[in-house]
């Protein structure tokens, strides 16, 4: 199994990427190529209001949480007060209640609880920030009704740059979809950190060659992304 502070994990180049840019390389090259080579910035408003939202609602009741069972506190009425701040918010009613009663029934795995904490090697040329960690272990928080591979790309990527900086070994990780009530739980194999780190070094050679890759359009993603405009027109 190869592990964050294994040698054979590290990068040649002296090159820092960001581990949502290289998740995000499975879906779109082309745009790791726009941002990392040709330097261009996403319009940041194509982020949804929903997605921060859904990400600050869960990060305070899984705080809440914590708190309430190192206090000996009730926790459900703690976490549903919470849910009041919220209903006028982006999210609907019905998607704050799913939301807060999923947090209600799915256990931490374990203490400390840490939220959105920044992890960085230049060993690993990787730079990224945790949605969650608990107990060690790390967890992704989307806004979809999905998981995508990415997604297990971005949480095994994740676990390399705990795994460095912490020099622990981390099998297991969470993808959690808070609008639908799923917790995926992920087995973070040999092959799916390899694929990750092969990944990693692709979006470093795009990030170096001035030869594009093939642009992949597809309207249900594309529509999402904040350089879509610029894709559309660019000729490269």
């Amino acid at each position: 199994m190869i592990r964050g502070y294994n040698r054979e994990a590290e990068s040649p180049i002296d090159l820092m990427v960001e581990v949502k840019l290289i998740s995000s390389y499975t879906l779109c090259p082309f745009r790791v190529f726009l941002i990392k080579y040709l330097g261009l910035k996403e319009d940041v408003e194509y982020l949804t209001a929903k997605g921060r939202e859904l990400h600050q609602l869960y990060y305070e009741l899984t705080l809440t949480k914590l708190r309430a069972l190192e206090m000996g506190l009730d926790e459900e009425s703690l976490l549903k007060r919470i849910s009041h701040r919220y209903l006028s918010s982006v999210l609907t009613e019905r998607e704050v209640e799913t939301v807060v009663d999923f947090r209600v029934s799915t256990p931490l795995i374990g203490t400390p609880v840490e939220v959105e904490r920044l992890f960085k090697s230049r060993e690993l040329a990787m730079i990224g920030r945790v949605d969650l960690i608990e107990g060690g272990v790390p967890i992704e928080v989307k806004s979809r009704d999905r998981v995508l591979e990415s997604d297990r790309i971005q949480l095994a990527l994740y676990a390399l740059l705990i795994e460095r900086e912490r020099k622990v070994n981390i099998d297991t990780g969470c993808i959690d979809l808070p609008l639908i009530a799923r917790r995926e739980f992920v087995t973070l194999t040999d092959s799916l950190r390899r694929k990750a780190l092969e990944l990693r070094d692709l979006t470093i050679e795009i990030s170096l060659t001035p030869s594009p890759p093939p642009r992949r359009r597809s309207e249900s993603r594309c529509k999402y992304c904040g350089l879509e405009e610029v894709c559309r027109t660019l000729i490269v």
